[in-house]
Order: C-alpha cells, then structure tokens, then sequence
C-alpha cells in the first residue's frame, strides 16, 4: 500500500515538471526610456531662439520709445561780416529751437527768452560754438559771409525750458489771481462808500429839513443832490 501511494507521488511529481517545462517563460518587462529625438531637439531650441530674439528686439524697441534720439538741425546764416554771420546763424537757431519746443509744450506756455541765451544753449549742449567752422564766403550768397552751427534738442534742455515755462505760467496765473481779487476789493470798496455816502446825504437832509421846518426843502434837495455827485464822481477816481 505504502508503495503504491509512493509510486503515486513520483509520477505526479514527473507530471508537474513536465507541465513547467513546457510552459513560455514570460520576458521581463521592458524599462521606459524616454529618448529625446534629435531632430525634435533641434526645433525646440531653435523656438527658444527665435522668442529670445524677439523679446530682445521688443525691448531694444520700447527703449528707443522711451529715449528717442534728439532733433537735430544745421542752420545758416549770412552777413557781410563774420560777426553779422554768426548772429544771424544764432538767431536761425533761437528760430528753430522755438518752433521745436512749441509742440513739446502746453497751450499757452511759452519759451523762455532766457533759456535762448547763447551761454544757456551750451551749458545744455544745444550749441556747440566752439567746434564750428569760422566763417567763410559763400559763392552762392553772392560773396557773403556764412555761418553754420549744430543745433541739438537735447532731453536736458527739453526738460529745463518745461519747468521754467510751468514756473513762469504759475507765476503768472497768480499775477492775474491776485489783480483780479484787488479789483474786486476795490469795486466792493467804492460800492460801500458810496452806499455810506448816500445814508449820511439822506440823515442830514432829514435833520436839517426838519431843522427847517420844510422852508428850504428845494435848496436842502438840490445841496444833497450835489454832494451825492460829488461823492460818486470821487469814488469813481479812485484808482
């Protein structure tokens, strides 16, 4: 019996082997690597080129729109004399550097005649004097003296006839304030005296009619009458 049931056990055993024998072994499990193609590299990186470039061009861009390069100008002027050249090459300059600045100013601003100095335009670089070219004859002119000068709108000077014309503006709107509140004063001044005037014309006339007893009524009318204009034409002096 023991043999039997021995006997029984190995053959299961042959059995069982040969059943995992023939079954597929399954291959391990393939490992994700995730390779980058090259050539899909090389577009990415090229995109990130393109939008640094183009981000470096806005902002090269907008700083040129910040800072704008000044206006600029080469003016001339004739004379029979060097001296009669140059003053009248400044006086082409004080022209355009007026003109210029009118749309860089409020209405009603105006240019300061100080700030068209020669000594003030090149302290502020708008004029450079001394690295102009002297005088010469100018063949086209009929013989007569030119003069050229280098004009420059610099930011600076832009900046520094602003605030003087601001400051001159101020100033005058409370010029304008202030006489306006002194003829006012003046006006409420006359209207006062001349209301003063008329109580003490009119207490007198009843005083003195009643004074009177109404005998001189017609003269006592006529002597108020008089003070009155007299009264108002004085008011009416008063500077």
């Amino acid at each position: 019996m023991r043999s039997y049931w021995l006997s029984g056990a190995v053959v299961a055993g042959v059995l069982l082997a040969a059943g995992c024998a023939d079954r597929p072994v399954a291959p391990p499990a393939a490992r994700r690597v995730n390779v980058e193609d090259g050539h899909g590299g090389r577009k990415a990186t090229s995109k990130k080129k393109r939008e640094a470039a183009a981000e470096a061009a806005r902002a090269e861009q907008q700083r040129e729109e910040q800072n704008p390069e000044p206006k600029s100008e080469t003016v001339s002027g004739y004379g029979e004399t060097a001296a009669a050249a140059r003053a009248n090459a400044l006086r082409e300059a004080q022209d355009w550097l007026e003109r210029e600045l009118r749309a860089e100013l409020k209405p009603g601003w105006s240019v300061p005649r100080k700030q068209l100095e020669p000594a003030y335009l090149e302290e502020k670089g708008v004029i450079d004097v001394k690295k102009a070219d002297d005088p010469a004859p100018d063949p086209d002119a009929g013989g007569a003296m030119r003069q050229q000068y280098a004009v420059t709108l610099t930011p600076q000077y832009v900046n520094a006839v602003a605030k003087e014309a601001r400051d001159e503006w101020v100033s005058h709107e409370k010029e304008e304030r202030h006489s306006h509140a002194v003829a006012r004063q003046r006006v409420l001044l006359r209207v006062m005296g001349g209301v003063v005037a008329l109580l003490l014309v009119v207490a007198g006339f009843l005083r003195l009619e009643e004074a009177t007893r109404g005998y001189y009524t017609s003269l006592l009318r006529a002597t108020a009458l008089g003070v009155l204009a007299l009264v108002a034409l004085a008011l009416l002096m008063i500077a």
